[in-house]
């Protein structure tokens, strides 16, 4: 895959095709800024900027982020590390979100177990 590949997707086609195809987008990206050791390239940043395009896309069109947590965790270091605040702001709400579903989730579990002392930790 290049980066018109990557300009092409149509995000609405398929949630999993396109975490796929950005999962692949950040393999693209130069060794140096996958572990957070440099800024990255010219090209890094455009990629970057790219996925991050393509990810406000997937929420505007389906009125929630992309169905991929692991997308998240892996690009919030790297714009970091990039520099990309915008990209790194929307990372981390994302990462945010899907830890305080997983606390909700747990408190409703033990809800439904019927142990409220426990429950409300989470909730």
């Amino acid at each position: 895959m290049d980066l018109k590949g990557l300009e092409g997707l149509d995000v609405t086609y398929s949630m999993k095709g396109t975490a796929e195809v950005i999962g692949r987008a950040i393999d693209m990206l130069s060794d140096g800024l996958q572990n957070g050791k440099e800024p990255g390239t010219a090209q890094d940043l455009d990629i970057l900027k790219l996925i991050n395009h393509k990810l406000l896309e997937v929420d505007e069109a389906f009125d929630r982020p992309l169905d991929a947590p692991e997308i998240f965790v892996r690009l919030k270091k790297m714009a970091s590390v990039a520099g990309q605040a915008e990209l790194e702001s929307y990372c981390t709400e994302q990462v945010n979100m899907i830890e305080a579903n997983a606390l909700h989730f747990k408190g409703y579990t033990w809800l439904f177990f019927g142990d409220c002392v426990n429950a409300s930790k989470y909730l």
